[in-house]
């Protein structure tokens, strides 16, 4: 579900800085031409481009990650 997606989102991109990486690309944004409907739900926001709670995980992450305020 998409809160769980969210607190995986979180928890990746917590689990690479913990490790010293630097760098990282989430890979969907929006996942329109998924031959399977459920690998849309990968996508960090909804299919009319509104943002699903991960979307805002990853936001606020990569800030406080970034020392950006």
């Amino acid at each position: 579900d998409e809160l769980t997606q969210a607190r995986y989102v979180a928890r990746s991109l917590t689990l690479l800085a913990a490790r010293g990486i630097e760098n990282a690309t989430y890979f969907c944004l929006q996942f329109k031409a998924a031959p399977n409907l459920g690998e849309r739900g990968f996508s960090l926001v909804n299919q009319d481009q509104t943002p699903k709670p991960g979307y805002a995980a990853y936001a606020n992450l990569a800030r406080w990650l970034a020392g950006v305020r």
